[in-house]
């Protein structure tokens, strides 16, 4: 099986390098795909993978898996005061 993975980094990310060797010791292939580079489509044509010069129709992936990494930015606190024990009131 070929899995696609929807990522922004390559296989030295430390997960992506992780999911790939998993894969291929189950005798499957990974194909890194990312989102700010390439496009995944379903066209009149079929389906497909555009990005830059290239488009890729043959070979595509069997199953697509996005993966979503928390920011390393700053967190918000949600404000919910009617659920006991989750955000917090203006005030305390």
């Amino acid at each position: 099986m070929k899995i696609g993975v929807l990522t922004i980094h390559g296989l030295g990310f430390h997960p992506n390098g992780r999911l790939d060797q998993a894969a291929r010791y189950r005798g499957h292939r990974l194909m890194l795909i990312n989102p700010y580079e390439l496009i995944c489509s379903l066209e009149n044509q079929g389906p497909g993978i555009h990005g830059g010069n290239h488009t890729v129709t043959k070979d595509l992936p069997d199953v697509v898996l996005p993966r979503q990494g928390s920011p390393m930015g700053r967190i918000w606190v949600c404000d919910t005061p009617s659920v006991p024990g989750h955000g917090h009131s203006p005030g305390q």
